[in-house]
This record gives structure tokens, sequence and C-alpha cells, in this order.
């Protein structure tokens, strides 16, 4: 792929749904041998399965093949490779089979390092991602309770004030299911 982001993987794929592999090869330089690497992704859409060296490393999201389609939800992806799995003198492989569906894409600002910086990296966007989403769920609640207690405390009942309230509680119980997976995936599974 020679544009990262942006619906890089819908241009090449399309939306209806196919499998793409990724393979990334690189060999270690000099200051990082004999260390802890970790791989990090920003984000996959839809669903991803990752192996480093011919060893699975895990998936997010739910591939057809394994019964359903559930997406990833632009969760953080971040994997540990294995330090006995790492080839020190010669070359490591990183494959990745991404099931491409709707306006698919792959973060171009993935990069593979010392897993500790990895680490902080990663706590940053999961911290930056819960915040967003915080944001993005807080606006609808503030408007619910702001437009609920319009309606509540006049006496004269201005019914458009409760449908607006109404409508951003609506909004809020289906924003929701996006925070639950974000939270799942930034603080549960780890």
């Amino acid at each position: 792929l020679e544009k990262w982001g942006r619906k890089n993987l819908y241009e090449v794929a399309g939306s209806k749904g196919s499998c793409l592999w990724l393979k990334f090869d690189f060999t270690i330089p000099q200051e990082l041998k004999n260390k802890n690497l970790a791989v990090l992704i920003p984000y996959v859409h839809f669903a991803e399965k990752s192996w480093f060296n011919g060893v699975f490393l895990g998936a997010d999201g739910v591939m057809p093949e394994d019964g359903i389609e559930l997406s990833s939800r632009y969760s953080i992806h971040h994997y540990e490779l294995p330090l006995e799995l790492l080839n020190q003198e010669g070359n490591n492989t990183f494959l990745m089979k991404v099931y491409c569906k709707g306006l698919a894409e792959i973060s171009g600002e993935s990069f593979i390092a010392e897993t500790g910086y990895v680490n902080k990296k990663y706590g940053m966007l999961a911290f930056l991602h819960t915040r967003m989403f915080l944001i993005v769920i807080g606006g609808p609640f503030a408007t619910f309770i702001l437009f609920l207690t319009l309606f509540l405390t006049r006496k004269k009942k201005v019914y458009v004030n409760l449908y607006f309230a109404l409508m951003n509680l609506a909004t809020e119980i289906f924003m929701g299911t996006f925070v639950a997976t974000c939270f799942y995936h930034t603080v549960i599974s780890q």
C-alpha cells in the first residue's frame, strides 16, 4: 500500500467484504537487538488476525469465516513480539489478515519499537480514545439533562424540550455501545 489511512484498504479491496493479506518484512537494527519489541497499530477497520514469524499473535474483530462479522471499531492493536521469536540477525515477518468491509482502512502511524515505548504510546492513545468518546457521550448527556430540566421546571410544558431531551437520550444509548467496546479493548482485555 502506498497510502496509509483514509480508506486506503477500501481503495484496494472495495466495500463488499473481502480479505487482504498485509506483510511487513524487517531486520532488527543494531540498537534494538536483544530487546523486547512490540507492534502498535492505532486502528484497523474492519477486523484483523496477526502473525509474527509464523506464530499467531491475536485478533481483533471477528471475520465471517469465524461464523459472524464483528468490527474492531477502530480499537488500538498492540502486540508484543516475544524475544524468542525475534530473528536477531535475519529477516522477521509481521503478517496481518484484514477483513475489509465498508470504508476499510489501516492507520499510517503503525510501528514496531521497544515494548516500553510502545506501551507508553498505547496508553496515550487509549487515553485519547477514551476522552474523545467521553466528549461524544458527554455532550448528548448534558443536553439531555438540560432540556429535561427545562421541560420539568417550566409551568407551561414545552414538549419540544422533552422531545429533544429524549432524542439525546436515544443518541446516548446508541453511542454507549461504542464506548463499551472502547472500554473493553483499552481496559478489560489488557
